[in-house]
């Protein structure tokens, strides 16, 4: 689950992230690039690697009126390879 302010949206599974940088998410999500996300576990999940739970991580493609975020470890790093 990716908690950026008052944003919540849950990934079901592992084709949420494809090979390469996206990680699928609704096209009317509301991330934008600069936001701040976290990967929190429910259950008993598996992630994609080398994403980690309970990490910061921000949105630097993607976002409002696309289907996927990529996300980096720094605001102006480059999409963490997944």
């Amino acid at each position: 689950m990716f908690k950026p302010p008052s944003t919540t949206y849950c990934l079901l599974d592992n084709t949420d992230f494809p090979i390469g940088t996206a990680i699928g998410v609704p096209a009317s999500n509301d991330y934008r690039v600069g936001d701040r996300v976290v990967l929190t576990p429910e259950g008993a999940p598996i992630l994609a690697t080398p994403l980690a739970f309970d990490t910061t991580y921000y949105v630097v493609g993607g976002g409002k009126g696309h289907n996927f975020i990529e996300v980096a470890t720094t605001e102006t790093g480059a999409a963490v390879a997944i």
